[in-house]
C-alpha cells in the first residue's frame, strides 16, 4: 500500500512539473527548453512505470493495451 501511495505521488508530481515546464516555458534558449522537456517527460514516463509496477500490472497487459495502441 505504501509503495503505490508513493508512486502516485511522484507520478502526480512529475505531472505538475512537466505541465509548468510546458507551458512556463523557464529557458530563454529553445535548445534548453526541449532538453528540460524531454527529462521531465522520461521522468513522467518512469514514475508511470513505477506505478503500473507498484498496482502489479501484467506487463503483458500494459504492452498489450495503452503502449502498443497510442
Amino acid at each position: 500500500m505504501i509503495d503505490i501511495v508513493r508512486q502516485s505521488i511522484l507520478t502526480t508530481s512529475m505531472l505538475v512539473w512537466f505541465l509548468i515546464q510546458c507551458f512556463l516555458a523557464p529557458f530563454l534558449d529553445p535548445v534548453s527548453n526541449a532538453s528540460e522537456w524531454t527529462s521531465r517527460a522520461n521522468y513522467l514516463i518512469t514514475s508511470a512505470i513505477g506505478l503500473l509496477v507498484a498496482l502489479n500490472v501484467p506487463g503483458k497487459d500494459v504492452l498489450n493495451g495503452i503502449v502498443l495502441y497510442m
